[in-house]
């Protein structure tokens, strides 16, 4: 029943996500039938707002959201965050984040070529597909990871860094409204976390140590799902 509701739910998305290609093909056709008596605006285009939703972060059991502007022709700050707060029996194997970060990206193509020109009457941008772009990742991470094997210990504690980010993003419909980002970022990392494990006779966790670690390593990893007004 699960596996049906899931594929329920994946064509669902998908014909949603092909009405607005359908949408964004037919406003491309009245596009190209205006251009030969106007011609398509090639100035800064106004700032524009985006929602994004971290696919990982799901797997995870920590729903994501965020919110992207986008500013003259190459420039977007992004703000997002996650939850995952929830407590986990000691009989449970798993990792849960609570996130929050500010992203700044600089576009390597500006959003105003011939791929993403900005159409003024019909308020889109045509075939917008973005491409690579670089930039700065700060975060803040709550994280508890109990994944006890074999008397490895669990962790609880918070995560503090800040990376350079390089990422990409891919249309999914013709006008680029949908879109996948998938971005990792390496920097520095400030670590500190509790070390635990569970004490059967009293029945609760014990523990066993604080550690504080100063690190270079991955700081984000992100594959979101997009969507831009």
């Amino acid at each position: 029943n699960n596996m049906k509701q899931n594929i329920q739910q994946l064509i669902i998305a998908a014909t949603i996500i092909l009405a607005a290609g359908n949408n964004c093909a037919v406003a491309q056709s009245n596009s190209t039938a205006i251009s030969s008596s106007e011609t398509i605006s090639t100035s800064s285009p106004s700032p524009r707002l985006s929602l994004r939703s971290n696919l990982l972060l799901w797997a995870f059991g920590s729903p994501s959201l965020g919110m992207d502007l986008t500013l003259g022709r190459r420039w977007q700050v992004g703000l997002d965050g996650s939850y995952g707060n929830w407590s986990l029996s000691h009989r449970t194997h798993a990792a849960r984040l609570s996130t929050a970060g500010l992203q700044l990206r600089r576009y390597f193509r500006p959003f105003t070529n011939r791929n993403s020109a900005y159409h003024p009457n019909l308020d889109i941008y045509i075939s917008s597909s973005r491409g690579a772009y670089l930039g700065i990742d700060l975060r803040y991470t709550h994280f508890n990871e109990q994944l006890l094997t074999a008397g490895t210990p669990g962790r609880e504690g918070d995560f503090i860094s800040t990376g350079i980010l390089l990422g990409y993003s891919f249309a999914l419909d013709p006008c680029g409204r949908w879109a996948i980002d998938a971005a990792l970022a390496l920097g520095y990392q400030h670590q500190n976390y509790d070390r635990y494990t569970w004490y059967a006779p009293a029945a609760q966790n014990r523990l066993l140590g604080t550690r504080t670690h100063n690190r270079f390593t991955l700081t984000a990893l992100d594959v979101a799902l997009v969507y831009r007004f």
